[in-house]
């Protein structure tokens, strides 16, 4: 499984809980940019406390790595799923790749194949690679692939390059009917997606009007959140593009 998305999203910029919690997660970023580790773990538990769900993932990557901390599976895992329950998709991915390879936790190759769909299905494009490849090789999932197609198409409109080879070639060897029924759900998938794109645009716009408190704390700086739905705002057009193009796949007969 060489797309796994293993120790990508290493620090990631968080959506806006509060101000003392971006306030500490922006502290977190500045030491681990400095490699001073152990003040970006302390920062990064006290937003993570907070219920900053970015800052709950830098946690767990800290514990996966070891830096600052003891290196630690079951505290990473403990993190991430601190991070999943509030949806965030990086958290969902880790996860998958926890329960794949068992790190922290029992191999679960069926639960892993969970994770990966909620984390595609929020936009993360490793996630829908990895699960298209788990359907074409019936890994963890049964073999079908008509789901393979379905992620393959997914990963590609999300910007993986990676997926056109095999999403190509299955457009090929799949009936017309099923294509344009994986197509349909492609644009199911499609329409979810873009209104969680809109829905977390807004919700960063709100949170980064200043308030009274914070326009007496300089040096504050609210930042957009880096991945997620929120991130994939400038993809939209490219995203439309390329599903118009998909829609347009050679159609085989039979």
């Amino acid at each position: 499984m060489k797309h796994i998305p293993w120790m990508g999203h290493a620090l990631i910029l968080a959506l806006l809980v509060s101000s003392p919690s971006r306030a500490d997660l922006a502290k977190g970023l500045d030491a681990a940019a400095q490699e001073d580790w152990p003040t970006a773990y302390r920062e990064f538990k006290e937003s993570a406390l907070r219920g900053n769900a970015n800052a709950a993932v830098n946690l767990g990557n800290l514990y996966m790595r070891g830096l600052g901390v003891a290196q630690d599976y079951g505290q990473a895992r403990a993190w991430y799923e601190k991070a999943a329950l509030e949806s965030n998709p990086i958290a969902e991915a880790k996860l998958g790749v926890l329960y794949y390879v068992g790190l922290g936790v029992a191999e679960n190759r069926t639960r892993a194949a969970e994770w990966f769909q909620k984390a595609g299905d929020q936009g993360d494009a490793h996630s829908a690679m990895t699960l298209g490849e788990m359907y074409l090789a019936g890994d963890g999932v049964p073999l079908s692939r008509f789901e393979a197609y379905i992620w393959f198409t997914i990963a590609s409109e999300l910007g993986s390059q990676e997926a056109e080879e095999p999403r190509a070639k299955l457009a090929t060897e799949l009936p017309a009917g099923e294509i344009n029924t994986a197509l349909e759900r492609v644009a199911v998938w499609r329409k979810s997606y873009e209104q969680q794109v809109e829905k977390a645009a807004r919700l960063t716009a709100k949170r980064t009007q200043p308030s009274d408190s914070e326009a007496q704390a300089p040096g504050v700086t609210p930042q957009e959140s880096q991945p997620g739905p929120a991130a994939a705002t400038e993809k939209k057009a490219t995203q439309k593009k390329k599903s118009e193009g998909l829609k347009k796949d050679k159609q085989p007969k039979g």
